[in-house]
């Protein structure tokens, strides 16, 4: 492996905190990945994102994406002024392919560890998002992190 190319390290970060605005499932951060930035198999990203529930319970459900597929979910939660955190290490198998785990936190109990097998076409722009539901009352979700990067170039 090579360390040390351009397209490596940090692509996404921020730390403004935004919160739900609706209770159907909304993007709270994202990050347009740009066509072919996985161009080699065993090229890895790490996405984290972290936050806090609203004091109330409420359930609130809080996920990572990579394109269409769901690598991470916290569940729907009855969290009640809690801290949340989800990563998810993915690495690219073929083109159309990756394998990926994730992991995390959410009111107060570690979120069971999920292997994916996703099928995004890598050729193409695929947004990297965190989204949540709130299922009774906006606002229930406060999204205090995204972080996305690249962790290696194969």
């Amino acid at each position: 492996m090579a360390f040390g190319n351009a397209n490596m390290g940090v692509l996404k970060s921020f730390t403004t905190s935004t919160a739900t605005t609706a209770t159907a499932e909304e993007t709270l951060a994202s990050y347009a990945m740009p066509a072919n930035t996985l161009n080699r198999d065993g090229q890895a990203l790490l996405i984290r994102a972290w936050g806090i529930t609203a004091a109330n319970g409420n359930n609130k459900t809080q996920k990572l994406y990579l394109g269409a597929t769901a690598l991470i979910s916290t569940g729907a939660l009855a969290a009640n002024n809690k801290d949340w955190y989800l990563e998810a290490l993915v690495v690219r198998s073929g083109a159309a392919t990756q394998t990926s785990v994730g992991n995390g936190q959410a009111n107060a109990a570690i979120v069971a560890s999920d292997v994916v097998a996703g099928a995004e076409d890598l050729a193409t722009a695929l947004t990297i998002a965190l989204k949540a539901t709130d299922a009774t009352a906006a606002a229930d979700t406060t999204l205090k992190g995204f972080h996305v990067e690249m962790l290696q170039n194969a």
